[in-house]
């Protein structure tokens, strides 16, 4: 398998700037978490068509200037005592806003689906984010990232590519009872443009009560070249119970 440095580089990051965090506490607020976990029910259409379950757990370090990002989700669903949604996705990122509207970034997106034929992707790289607008409850930005891509599949060798990741995301959060979320990917191969991956995400969450929120949410993925008998579109909403603290 092919060394990937990216996993040595987040690591080194994360320390400078911690150290760096720790010199300016002074001036800066201290840091703060957030922990986050949800269990619902997903339909999904596409390589699957079932009403199925869904889990998942996010956990936020940030201060004024870092952020660090862990999140985890499941699906799985069953028919006639047989497996027919069976995938998982991933996040690791870390961010580091060095001005009051630009930042860097790295990160790493595990994911695997049994039934797009995908064992394991592992993306990872970096990036820089540019916020043109952060005020009122709504926060815009766009971002640029190099990143690295394995696959593997059940039934065909390893891949290695390299793509751009071009990224819009916008969140709108007007009070703490409610908030709404969308970010889309688009990320073309670098030496074959015709092979891309769309990824579109649009989530609310409304509180119930203190700490317990509904949350829906839509999930489209696209990947314009796949194996024979996969299909490129998959398409997954969620409802499902949220605690935050």
């Amino acid at each position: 398998m092919q060394k990937n440095p990216t996993l040595f580089v987040i690591l080194s990051f994360i320390l400078i700037s911690n150290i760096y965090g720790e010199e300016t506490n002074t001036i800066k607020k201290e840091k703060d978490w957030g922990l986050e976990t949800s269990a619902g029910f997903s339909f999904s259409s596409g390589n699957s068509e079932k009403i199925g379950l869904n889990t998942s757990l996010t956990f936020k370090k940030f201060s004024e200037t870092h952020e660090l990002l862990l999140k985890g989700s499941y699906y799985y669903g069953e028919s006639k005592g047989e497996k027919d949604i069976n995938k998982w996705d991933g996040t690791i990122m870390y961010d580091f806003n060095f001005l009051k509207s630009e930042s860097l970034f790295l990160f790493v997106f595990p994911a695997g689906n049994e039934f797009q034929d995908l064992y394991l992707r592992l993306q990872s790289g970096a990036g820089y984010k540019h916020t043109f607008y952060n005020k009122k409850g709504i926060n815009l930005s766009i971002s640029l990232a190099g990143l690295w891509e394995f696959k593997y599949s059940y039934a065909r060798e390893d891949d290695h590519i390299s793509r751009l990741s071009f990224r819009p995301k916008i969140k709108i959060k007007p009070n703490d009872s409610f908030y709404l979320y969308f970010v889309l990917f688009y990320q073309p191969e670098i030496d074959y443009w015709l092979d891309y991956r769309i990824m579109g995400e649009f989530k609310m969450d409304f509180r119930i009560i203190k700490f317990l929120f509904f949350e829906v949410k839509l999930i489209d993925e696209y990947n314009n070249i796949v194996p024979e008998n996969i299909i490129r579109n998959d398409f997954t909403i969620i409802n499902a119970l949220k605690f935050k603290i």
